[in-house]
């Protein structure tokens, strides 16, 4: 009784009445083989070629039809089949060697991947998930969480440009340029809530934004503005354009050091080209292997880049498709040397109902370690419920069990005298299993008899899974279980990201020259260029913040401080109010020290504004700093607005 797509067309095929005949005349459709066919001669037609190839083709469509209503329907996912008592499926203790609780971990990892798969575009050197996490849930302004949020406030503000975006009137367009393409490590948050503020579209970022000191918040605001961030990313020119262009590595014109054309070699990984005198050191001759470039060679980052898919290497995008579901429709990914288990809409409650589950309220399960996969393996149905799965997970078993080496060794690195999760984890683990053995061995008082099969297969496998960690291990040169000095205590359990990479992260697009191609150093120099009649950008007169940029609120509160009371002492005494020098200026210096909030910050370079002599600011200045919101107007706008004025 089910209905199939096209069934209703043909529902009198099957007689042989007149009136089918007629249906059948009335169809006007041509075929292009015209096979003669025999007909009873009682049932004459025309013999002409049109009647013939329709009558070939209606026949041929019933045929088609009629194979088609027998043809079985789509079967339900067995989650979604009421007739089927499935057995509860418990699957494995999650693991816990990552920072983030377990909430956190599939939001953070969708930003990641969109950070990683699009880190040229970004304009970020790449980085672990781990780091990433760390940075996330650290309660300092950290360089890898500042970098983050500075190139994609800069992503978005290179496709306003693209777009011919204005944020003020045009003899104002100097001074509100300066505000937005000047943001740096410490400023970037004014930056972004200004940027916001003149966009709609960002209203939840925004309402984000003023709730809290950003970036000094809990981890889960970061992730909220972070999601709202990527997703307008995605929807960029750059983006649109690395789709169109995937698979194809689109080779720059110019050398990457001189910018001159020539005999130029091709790095393998990107589009940078290079003269081979122009190296360091320079080549001689043209590499026979493969050849990565030094930007290329400084962004290689263990378990990052060595973990990358043979398409996603070859240069095509492809979404992170899953490996399977199980009984309860659980879905299972791959991401980031990790086996992540996320639960889907519906809960099954123990009374058979289901109950209707939050997005927000939705269990994750991850498992990072080799003899964590062999438990989720175990727990799953091989033979019936999970047969898919399973297959999937067997053919990837070798590159998952690799991948999980990686951690285990970037692990064992860095935990120095620590002790780490997984070992921990490992260690229970093998307890666990031991205890079980010896309860079976005294219930059946055979403790010498041989292993079953099942045991055999096993030990089988335990054996292969050491064997791809110790030759992982002997691949990078270092020993499984090799130790450094780490700073963190010793009763601390190690995971991870503690290391504190995420405090030293290097972003080789902002401190090496050689990351950007010709176009995109003469586009950031011509801005600099453009500003250069109103601002001192050479090196002598560059603005400087006299302090860390990074750190607490209480070390970026003290280099504010100390950048104001450097900057009004650069000042000559003559460009200052009469009385500066006197009472004036002590009182302003205390009220400099015992600044704390933005108010006060803002109070005190008011009055040092106000004792500058007015002759002293270029009158195209005048009356126009301090943007507090930005009118935003984009190019179609303006056409609009000439038609009516027209």
């Amino acid at each position: 009784n089910d209905y199939h797509y096209g069934s209703d067309f043909y529902s009198g095929c099957d007689s042989d009445g007149p009136s089918s005949q007629g249906e059948d005349a009335e169809l006007d459709v041509e075929s292009d083989v015209d096979i003669p066919i025999s007909k009873p001669e009682s049932d004459k037609l025309d013999d002409n070629a049109s009647d013939i190839s329709i009558l070939n083709h209606n026949s041929s469509m019933r045929k088609i039809v009629e194979s088609s209503i027998k043809s079985l329907p789509t079967p339900l996912p067995i989650w979604l089949q009421s007739d089927q008592d499935l057995p509860v499926l418990t699957l494995p203790k999650s693991s816990e060697d990552l920072l983030l609780p377990t909430h956190q971990v599939l939001p953070a990892c969708a930003i990641y991947e969109v950070l990683r798969k699009f880190s040229s575009e970004v304009r970020l050197s790449p980085f672990r998930l781990e780091d990433f996490m760390a940075a996330l849930q650290s309660e300092e302004m950290t360089t890898l969480l500042a970098e983050v949020h500075v190139q994609l406030l800069k992503s978005m503000l290179r496709e306003e440009d693209v777009q011919q975006t204005w944020f003020g009137p045009l003899d104002q367009k100097d001074s509100t340029y300066s505000v937005l393409n000047f943001a740096d490590t410490l400023t970037w948050p004014e930056v972004m809530r200004i940027y916001m503020q003149s966009d709609p579209t960002f209203a939840p970022a925004l309402s984000l934004l003023e709730s809290c000191e950003y970036p000094f918040t809990t981890c889960d605001v970061r992730l909220n503005l972070l999601k709202i961030l990527t997703d307008h990313f995605l929807c960029k020119t750059a983006v649109r354009q690395k789709f169109l262009s995937e698979g194809n590595i689109k080779y720059n014109d110019h050398c990457r050091v001189c910018h001159k054309v020539g005999d130029l070699l091709c790095c393998e990984t990107c589009p940078a080209v290079y003269h081979l005198h122009c190296l360091d050191p320079p080549l001689e001759h043209v590499p026979n292997e493969d050849w990565q470039c030094p930007i290329c060679t400084a962004q290689l980052c263990k378990g990052v880049t060595d973990c990358l898919s043979d398409v996603e290497r070859s240069g095509f995008l492809c979404r992170q498709e899953s490996l399977g579901y199980d009984r309860h429709g659980r879905k299972y990914c791959f991401i980031a040397r990790r086996i992540f288990v996320e639960e889907t809409g519906s809960r099954e409650e123990i009374d058979g109902d289901e109950e209707t589950i939050a997005v927000e309220d939705r269990k994750t399960w991850y498992y990072s370690s080799p003899h964590q996969f062999e438990q989720l393996l175990a727990a799953l149905n091989k033979t019936d419920f999970e047969k898919a799965l399973c297959q999937e997970l067997y053919n990837l078993r070798p590159e998952i069990l690799r991948q999980m080496a990686l951690t285990i060794q970037l692990t064992n690195k860095n935990k120095g005298n620590n002790k780490s999760y997984l070992e921990l984890d490992e260690e229970v683990a093998r307890e666990a299993s031991q205890t079980v053995v010896k309860v079976e061995k005294e219930e059946d008082g055979e403790a010498d008899e041989n292993l079953s099969v099942d045991a055999i297969k096993t030990e089988k496998e335990k054996i292969e899974t050491d064997e791809v960690v110790e030759e992982c291990g002997e691949r990078s040169g270092t020993p499984t279980k090799s130790k450094s000095q780490s700073p963190l205590p010793a009763d601390v359990i190690f995971k991870l990201g503690m290391e504190g990479r995420h405090k030293t992260y290097v972003n080789q697009y902002t401190s090496n020259p050689l990351a950007l191609n010709k176009n995109q150093e003469a586009e950031e120099r011509d801005r600099k260029r453009y500003l250069s009649h109103k601002f001192s950008i050479t090196g002598c007169g560059e603005f400087k913040w006299l302090g860390s940029t990074f750190g607490n609120r209480t070390i970026m509160q003290q280099t504010v401080r100390s950048t104001l009371l450097q900057l009004h002492s650069q000042l000559p005494a003559i460009f200052m109010h009469p009385n500066w020098a006197g009472s004036m200026r002590k009182s302003w210096i205390q009220a400099v020290n015992q600044s704390v909030s933005p108010a006060d910050l803002g109070r005190v370079l008011s009055i040092l504004v106000a004792c500058i002599r007015p002759v002293v600011f270029s009158s195209v200045w005048h009356e126009s700093l301090g943007h507090i919101r930005l009118q935003r107007q984009t190019a179609l706008e303006r056409e609009e607005r000439k038609k009516v004025d027209k």
